[in-house]
């Protein structure tokens, strides 16, 4: 069986369009067995009265109320009350397309892989349906996402064995929690298999934490020192991957806090990172172009790299 687990928090704020057209995506789904476990993490709003109209009419829908705590709280905790043999995480303003939890059981049990991963679309009523299965190592699918070539550090589009996600858990003291498990769990897994199949319609929202700047998006630094703290420990071969990855965080950082005239020590912080690893990554052949000018403008002082970035950013 499939858990599906949905966090929410203030779902109704847009009058429960977006919550509701995400249940409603998701009971419509065929194949596998599944529940469906949405935890309310402390809404303030009417969110609890549209989760109640649904349960009331379905017996697979289990609705938990929390003090907030966030988002990983909320999946932690949703993990922890799962039945099922696999789960899937589900954003409340985002939704499954028809036959997304078929296609992801179905490469599971073709694969032998405890994680599958699929594909995300942006259009709605536009959706492939492929064929294609790729096999990655653990090992080679974390250096993927460290890299930021074809890897995948987002908890959904994915089915993941439940048994991972009880022994590697969601950083519950950060943002960028996502990011931070990435690493871990496919570590943990050993096999990951990729599938050209969009299963999952991804919502931009141009309110949203990852395009908004606040002063948890630091936690982005926090998050990828983390990972070079785990793989200097686990996976030393990772080690330069992990390096480029906070690297590049941090390169974000400066940037979007001096447009935002965040505090300067955050600014001088993320300078001397970038100045003690850059050398690293850009002789080394597996990081980014994107990386690499970054790093060859940082060469010519901060006053250059932040106008390069003030000239992306427009």
């Amino acid at each position: 069986m499939i858990s599906v687990i949905v966090p929410v928090f203030n779902g109704a704020s847009d009058g429960g369009f977006f919550l509701r057209e995400c249940i409603e995506s998701i009971l419509c789904q065929t194949g596998p067995e599944f529940e469906l476990i949405v935890v309310d993490d402390g809404s303030t709003d009417n969110t609890p009265e549209i989760l109640a109209g649904y349960s009331a009419k379905s017996d697979i829908i289990t609705i938990i109320r929390q003090c907030n705590g966030g988002v990983s709280a909320a999946r932690n905790t949703g993990v922890k009350s799962a039945k099922g043999d696999f789960i899937c995480f589900v954003d409340a303003d985002d939704y499954l397309p028809a036959g997304a939890l078929k296609i992801l059981y179905d490469a599971a049990a073709k694969s032998k892989s405890p994680i599958v991963i699929g594909q995300t679309c942006r259009r709605p009523n536009r959706v492939y349906t492929g064929r294609s299965i790729r096999i990655f190592t653990g090992e080679e699918f974390a250096a993927r996402t460290l890299y930021q070539r074809g890897g995948h550090n987002s908890p959904w589009a994915m089915l993941v064995k439940r048994t991972l996600l009880i022994q590697e858990p969601f950083d519950e003291t950060m943002r960028y929690e996502d990011l931070e498990l990435s690493c871990r769990l496919y570590l943990r897994a050993g096999r990951v298999a990729v599938i050209d199949s969009e299963v999952y319609f991804y919502r931009v929202n141009p309110g949203s934490f990852i395009n908004s700047w606040s002063g948890s998006r630091t936690d982005a630094l926090k998050a990828t020192s983390a990972i070079e703290d785990f793989v200097s420990k686990k996976c030393r071969s990772l080690l330069p991957a992990a390096r480029d990855r906070r690297l590049s965080a941090n390169f974000n950082v400066f940037l979007l806090a001096s447009a935002h005239g965040a505090d300067r020590q955050i600014t001088d912080s993320c300078w001397n990172l970038i100045c003690r690893y850059r050398r690293e990554s850009l002789i080394n052949p597996r990081v980014r172009l994107k990386n690499k000018i970054g790093i060859l403008l940082s060469y010519f002082g901060r006053r250059a790299l932040l106008l390069a970035g003030r000239l992306v950013m427009k």
